[in-house]
């Protein structure tokens, strides 16, 4: 049997509530997306209770909510990523003691929808379709953002999710429409190439994509693809060739509406979905489930 202990709780001080949140990579400090269009730095342990925390920094450049946020690796120093409904990709790195600056910044016609990063890739998608791919370049003094590829899908996209695959990515878009779209992307002589090898509705559903992930085979027997619908449904699937079989899901399971996120823990044996009012779950697909 499988327990959970709720170890940090925050109160933060988002006047329009929080559409992300992520952690450093040391679990020290906790940064959250608002509808506000700022990004706040919580330390963990700052003070619990009744009363909100107050964050050890504020960022304010954005124009609109903030959609999504990622903390990147250590190896990167303290930096942040950041994409918002103003069409704004941001990194931005802590120049110590609170101040963070911008390093890089790039601005999309449309609001960016979701951003997914692997290996030093940042992989991008905008409500108009356009997926873009960024090398998060590193240099003696700062951190910037090269597009080397970009693609335009046809529908909404809601979610994407990239992995690393045979020497190039793997990207999972996740439709308005409860398509699925898998593509594979390699080098050309003319930049990124990419190859759609799947578009599907999981079991015909129609319902809009709110979660993708893709599950490391670390510790099981084969990579995997996790998708969540906003009916509740979960389905994970064998990710192990290019095409992946959308017609058998080796796991499935159903939580209560509006499914709104989840994300695989590191390594690829647990699923953290958030779901209904406020509920939450860690769903294991080679085991126990245990609800929060």
């Amino acid at each position: 049997m499988t327990t959970e202990e709720l170890i940090a709780e925050l109160r933060t001080l988002h006047p329009q509530g929080i559409l992300d949140v992520c952690a450093d990579p040391y679990a020290n400090y906790v940064a959250t997306a608002g509808a506000d269009g700022t990004i706040r730095i919580y330390a963990l342990g700052s003070g619990a209770g009744t009363e909100a925390n107050e964050p050890t920094s504020v960022l304010t450049h954005h124009r609109g909510a903030v959609a999504r946020l990622y903390w990147l690796p250590a190896a990167y120093g303290n930096a942040l990523l950041s994409a918002g409904h103003d069409g704004l990709l941001i990194l931005w790195q802590d120049s110590g003691h609170g101040v963070w600056t911008i390093s890089s910044k790039h601005q999309y016609d449309s609001p960016l929808a979701d951003l997914s990063v692997t290996g030093g890739i940042a992989c991008l998608m905008a409500l108009d379709g356009v997926v873009a791919l960024y090398s998060i370049e590193q240099t003696p003094v700062t951190l910037d953002l090269l597009c080397i590829g970009t693609h335009r899908i046809q529908g909404v996209p809601l979610v994407v999710s990239a992995t690393a695959w045979n020497g190039g990515l793997r990207v999972a878009c996740g439709l308005l429409s409860g398509h699925v779209l898998v593509y594979v992307v390699s080098d050309s002589g003319q930049g990124k190439q990419f190859t759609e090898v799947t578009r599907t509705q999981c079991n015909g559903l129609t319902t809009p994509i709110r979660g993708l992930a893709w599950g490391s085979p670390l510790l099981t027997s084969c990579p995997t693809l996790a998708v969540g619908y906003e009916s509740g449904s979960i389905f994970v699937y064998d990710a192990s060739s290019d095409a992946l079989a959308f017609s058998a899901p080796i796991y499935r399971e159903d939580v209560e509406a509006p499914l709104t996120r989840l994300s695989y823990g590191p390594t690829g044996t647990t699923l953290a979905v958030a779901f209904g009012n406020d509920g939450t779950k860690l769903i294991y697909p080679f085991g126990s489930s245990t609800c929060l």
